[in-house]
């Protein structure tokens, strides 16, 4: 019987992405912007952390980076 038994599918990358999207829509309570704003918190302090520079339209002293 134990063969007979269903077993669990293997979790795609597809359902990673559902449970990441579930947890951030709780943990924010839906709000995009709150959820903006944690990104730009998080992705601030790790751009410090690993000692990296701003690009894009924020950074006053680096020119804007153009693709040919």
């Amino acid at each position: 019987m134990s063969e007979a038994r269903k077993m669990e599918p293997e979790p795609t990358p597809v359902d990673d992405i559902r449970r990441v999207r579930d947890r951030l829509n709780r943990q924010f309570d839906g709000d995009v912007h709150r959820l903006a704003a944690h990104a730009r918190e998080v992705t601030e302090r790790l751009r410090q952390q690993l000692g990296l520079k701003s690009v894009g339209s924020d950074a006053a002293d680096t020119p804007p980076v153009t693709v040919p």
